[in-house]
């Protein structure tokens, strides 16, 4: 569509068609990929906070793994000990580490590994 506009200069031919749908249309673009961009930081954070609830899991089993030798009193290196229940998991094991004993407990929990070592 050609406008024609007097201004001072006399006769002016502006070609205006269509300029405000490309301004409406990049516009647009800018905020959906502002929106995707926002969207996928989020939900990143939301994973990372699931993750986070498996790590405590897993560290409160490899803590419950060494409660557990403790309480056994185990005070010998070659201890060893499994213990399973669906997707909780721990491992305790004993070894001598210079004049001391140490327990090593390994917790798991779906993809989430803590280990939490005790010098006796």
């Amino acid at each position: 569509m050609l406008n024609f506009k007097k201004n001072d200069n006399g006769l002016a031919c502006e070609r205006r068609a269509g300029v405000a749908i490309y301004i409406a249309a990049a516009s647009m673009s800018i905020v959906l990929a502002a929106a995707l961009g926002v969207g996928l930081m989020v939900a990143g954070r939301i994973k990372m906070l699931n993750e986070a609830g498996d790590s405590i899991k897993a560290f409160s089993l490899a803590q419950i793994g060494v409660e557990d030798a403790l309480f056994k009193q185990i005070d010998s290196a070659g201890y060893s000990y499994n213990w399973t229940d669906g997707d909780y998991h721990y491992e305790v094991t004993s070894y001598t580490c210079g004049e001391f004993v140490c327990i090593q407990s390994t917790g798991e929990y779906r993809n989430a590994n803590r280990a939490i070592r005790v010098r006796m």
